[in-house]
């Protein structure tokens, strides 16, 4: 079988028709998140992390597929913009349970280099949950963390903890399919000040 996907759509459908049926469909409508430098790592000593290896087959300013691997889990994503405003980004994302070989069949279609990371989920004084990601591989020394939202109203009232850096929502060069095209850090140095 040939495995070349010539337009973003065509993974959906191929994943659909490889699963036969069988994945489902998980949407999460107007997802409100702000990502921000690491001015210190807080204690993770005590904290569990999964390990996140993904890759991406496609991605423009306001269309990307990610397969990822999540622990022992898989997954495709497809994330559409809606909007980026000034105080965080607003997208569509769908996402699909997929097994380990439609992940490893995909692989060799990927653009770019493969992001790896270890996120920690840590519980902040007011009650919203950080995802802490210390990269791995090619992007060692590059931590960021991110807060997800469920209105802009709850995106405006939020007040960072002490050892969040930086408000880097909207620099695209972090994004993690922008990310996945870099060799190191030394391409956003600029950016980690």
């Amino acid at each position: 079988m040939d495995f070349y996907l010539s337009t973003a759509l065509d993974v959906f459908d191929f994943v659909l028709l490889y699963s036969n049926g069988k994945c489902k469909k998980v949407t999460i409508n107007g997802r409100n998140q702000k990502k921000f430098l690491v001015k210190e790592i807080p204690n993770l000593n005590d904290l569990e992390f999964v390990d996140i290896k993904q890759f991406y087959l496609h991605f423009q300013p306001d269309l990307i597929i990610r397969l990822r691997k999540v622990g022992k889990e898989y997954f495709l994503t497809y994330k559409s913009k809606i909007n980026r405003d000034s105080t965080a980004n607003v997208c569509n994302e769908y996402e699909l349970p997929i097994n380990k070989t439609i992940y490893e069949k995909l692989y060799d279609s990927k653009i770019g280099n493969v992001v790896a990371k270890k996120r920690y989920r840590i519980k902040l004084p007011d009650n919203h949950t950080a995802e802490l990601d210390v990269f791995e591989g090619l992007l060692t020394g590059l931590v960021v963390v991110e807060v997800e939202f469920e209105s802009m109203q709850d995106v405006e009232s939020f007040i960072v903890t002490d050892w969040f850096g930086r408000d880097v929502s909207r620099e695209k060069r972090l994004i993690n399919s922008r990310l996945s095209q870099i060799n190191n850090l030394e391409d956003i140095k600029e950016i980690l000040k």
